[in-house]
């Protein structure tokens, strides 16, 4: 048996009549919701599974369709499919996980009437209007009267990803961008000494440093190994823990948190230095008078480490000169998104709208 969030009992007690599917593809895993049709999205249900293949996916939501009707019913003809790609017509290749997804045949596959595709980090955009003040954590309260400005998000995961979301007379229009493969932003002589690094032992095989090769799960790899190799720190038997691990990131940032590994540490504070610095550009490329939303795997398990001095030393670097502009970052209020499955919400949120 799965475990619903209500019964069918209270679900036609409730009126709730229809159930859309959301799905949130990222580069790693794949997340499906059933979400009962309301003001705000229901969730009845949800599953997760690693992200393999087209026919992998197929197979996927048409078991999960399956329980959907089981349980309650009825079956979604409407879903919203959130990827970690660039959505093109009715196609997106799926960055990090190598397949491209063919929404013409998976809708026909999976007997979906009408899909809404959208990049992943649009889907959060979508979900953030919705989200409750218990779902976020504030890192800067901000000094802004415009809440309701232009807002920004940021998220390190397997890669890094942006969105930003601009207000208009019914809500905001939702923007996505692959802003995690721009080049690298350097602004002091350790981050040059980072890039030069990668440079060196060809980490980055185009080139120049993108964002998200110190901003992801690979970058805290890549931040780690500067700290070995360059600056000497660290243990020989953690490194050899991180080599074997399933997980090495996630080990990496909890060695740090324990204070047990010199390199550990000093490779979350490079990436908490990186990642304030990204925000602060964020911040000033859409005047983001209405915030700055942090999310991802990262973020959420250790949303506790930005509200510490390293993440905002990054957010204000070599800002110290200019008091107009150190002046507006202050003002801007940041956070960090702590709802659980903030992409496959908004996914269902674009589908209930579709």
């Amino acid at each position: 048996m799965i475990k619903t969030a209500i019964s069918y009992k209270e679900f036609r007690q409730r009126k709730l009549r229809k159930i859309v599917l959301a799905a949130d593809i990222g580069g790693t895993n794949t997340r499906l919701g059933a979400y009962a049709v309301a003001k705000k999205p229901l969730l009845l249900f949800k599953q997760k599974t690693p992200t393999q293949s087209q026919h992998q996916l197929t197979k996927f939501i048409n078991n999960f369709n399956e329980l959907i009707r089981e349980v309650y019913q009825t079956t979604p003809t409407t879903a919203g499919i959130a990827c970690a790609g660039i959505p093109n017509k009715n196609r997106v290749y799926i960055t990090n996980a190598g397949f491209e997804l063919d929404l013409t045949q998976l809708s026909r596959a999976c007997k979906l009437k009408r899909c809404v595709l959208l990049n992943d980090f649009e889907a959060l955009g979508h979900a953030l209007p919705l989200l409750t003040s218990k779902e976020r954590l504030t890192i800067q309260p901000g000094t802004t009267k415009k809440k309701e400005g232009p807002i920004g998000i940021i998220g390190a995961g397997t890669g890094l990803g942006h969105a930003m979301l601009f207000p208009e007379k019914k809500g905001y229009i939702v923007k996505g961008s692959e802003g995690g493969h721009s080049a690298i932003g350097i602004r002091t002589i350790t981050q040059a000494r980072v890039a030069a690094f990668l440079i060196a032992t060809h980490r980055t095989p185009q080139g120049v440093p993108d964002r998200e090769d110190v901003l992801s799960g690979r970058g805290i790899l890549n931040l780690y190994a500067f700290a070995r190799k360059r600056e000497r720190k660290g243990s020989y038997l953690n490194q050899r823990r991180i080599h074997r691990s399933e997980k090495p990131a996630s080990l990496i940032f909890d060695l740090a948190e324990q204070k047990k590994d010199k390199a550990c540490n000093r490779a979350v504070e490079l990436f908490l230095e990186f990642y304030g610095m990204e925000a602060a550009n964020l911040a000033l490329q859409i005047k983001a008078t209405g915030g700055i939303f942090i999310t991802g795997g990262i973020a959420q398990k250790h949303a506790h480490l930005f509200k510490g001095t390293v993440f905002h030393k990054g957010y204000l670097t070599g800002r110290k000169k200019d008091a107009d502009i150190t002046l507006f970052l202050r003002s801007v209020p940041v956070s960090v998104v702590t709802h659980p499955e903030p992409g496959l919400f908004g996914a269902a949120v674009a589908a209930t709208r579709s």
